[in-house]
């Protein structure tokens, strides 16, 4: 995991991606393919993007994944 700190119109804004692998489908993802029973696939990952912005003393935290 690794931040970045931009500076847009002035404004702080800070933000960070995560990435993780699916808990279902433990085990090493090179020795398993496809799908399981339940539709929980090897290869599966899931990424959330962290952006907090600083307005004037505050910040504002926004996330999406």
């Amino acid at each position: 995991m690794e931040g970045k700190q931009i500076y847009l119109s002035g404004k702080c804004v800070n933000y960070v991606l995560i990435s993780r692998r699916d808990i279902h489908r433990t085990g090493m993802r090179f020795l398993s393919r496809g799908a399981d029973i339940d539709g929980n696939v090897s290869n599966f990952a899931e990424t959330e993007q962290i952006v907090s912005i600083k307005l004037d003393n505050s910040y504002r935290c926004y996330s999406f994944i």
